[in-house]
């Protein structure tokens, strides 16, 4: 999920909620570059608190929310928390905090924050401005998920500019605790269908642009990601002043040479 924004909803600005007795599961989803702002507590509605940015709503205890990754967010602005971790009975467990933006929201950056046993809290988080700036950092017994690293390397490998209608073979880079290949990968490329392929190939149609991106999964369901941008242009055509030149020579009269 990137580089969308969830602006002005009445109750939350986006919500993952899992199922219930026993039916229910989320995870492994890589939200990135996303704005949640001003959520607005305002309007009627049938739920507490309304007005928070992002809400997670664990209720299955058979499944749970897990694997969930923040990348380069911003939750601002809202008329309640940024983010609520509320759960019944449910399980909100792995997610990692990278480079989001937590700020100027009118109650906590957090709120319903309980102990988090699996947390990635990167340092280039910040938190700043809101009624109370807590973190999940201070509440967790680890800041990252001992049992696994994550993938410490993910590089796209790709030609950077292109033509329209030529195809283009997309690779990339990968270590993971000594894993060559990761478990799942998931392909954006701008145009078309996201693609699971380890290496697709793709031709595009317009000129342009593209931004392609790269989130890639070992098999515990830690995340790595990647952007690359690629610049497509139209097939070149021969020059116009080239051909005049050659037709200007050709019309020039010969010189004959001189006999000695």
């Amino acid at each position: 999920v990137a580089n969308n924004t969830f602006s002005a909803s009445e109750v939350w600005g986006a919500q993952l909620q899992d199922g219930e007795n026993g039916t229910g599961e989320i995870r492994q989803l890589y939200f990135y570059n996303n704005t949640f702002e001003t959520a607005d507590a305002d309007p009627p509605n049938l739920f507490s608190p309304a007005g928070v940015g992002f809400r997670f709503n664990a209720l299955d205890d058979g499944g749970g929310i897990q694997q969930i990754v923040f990348d380069s967010n911003h939750f601002v602005n809202n008329d309640d928390a940024g983010i609520q971790t509320f759960t019944n009975n449910g399980t909100i467990d792995k997610i990692s905090f990278i480079g989001n933006t937590i700020s100027d929201n009118e109650d906590s950056a957090f709120i319903d924050l309980f102990l988090l046993e699996n947390l990635e809290w990167d340092a280039s988080n910040t938190v700043s401005n809101n009624a109370e700036d807590n973190t999940p950092a201070t509440n967790a017994t680890s800041p990252g998920f001992a049992d696994n690293d994550k993938p410490s390397l993910l590089q796209i490998v790709m030609p950077l500019e292109v033509v329209v209608g030529e195809t283009v073979s997309f690779a990339f880079l990968y270590a993971d605790d000594g894993d060559p290949v990761p478990a799942q990968v998931l392909w954006d490329l701008g145009e078309g269908l996201p693609l699971t392929d380890l290496a697709p190939g793709h031709a595009f149609s317009e000129a342009g642009v593209y931004d392609i991106a790269l989130v890639a999964w070992d098999a515990q369901g830690r995340a790595a990601h990647d952007v690359v941008t690629i610049t497509v242009d139209t097939v070149p055509e021969p020059s116009t002043l080239v051909l005049v030149a050659l037709g200007a020579l050709s019309l020039l009269p010969r010189r004959r040479r001189r006999a000695e």
